[in-house]
């Protein structure tokens, strides 16, 4: 069994893959997701978009913009490695 992806761990996880950028300018983005209803698993798929993006601003916006319109690709794409097609490649 797994542990939960707690909002600690998606704080580190901003220092981490943006270590040259405000942490409060990548949240603020990162943060558009998780707002509606439908926008479920919010810190796992946070986490799943901060892998995505690669430290890039540009692909952390994108990558939000997908997993707004549905988190289950963003999902595949991160945790899926060996279907080898990331949402980004588009």
């Amino acid at each position: 069994m797994t542990t939960k992806p707690t909002r600690n761990l998606v704080l580190a996880k901003v220092r981490e893959v943006f270590p040259h950028h405000s942490p409060s300018d990548v949240r603020a983005i990162l943060d558009l997701y998780g707002v509606e209803p439908y926008e479920r698993e919010r810190e796992r798929v946070q986490l799943d978009i901060l892998k995505l993006s690669e430290g890039d601003i540009d692909k952390l916006r994108k990558v939000v913009g997908l997993a707004k319109r549905d988190y289950r690709d963003v999902i595949v794409a991160a945790e899926y490695t060996n279907l080898n097609r990331r949402p980004t490649d588009d």
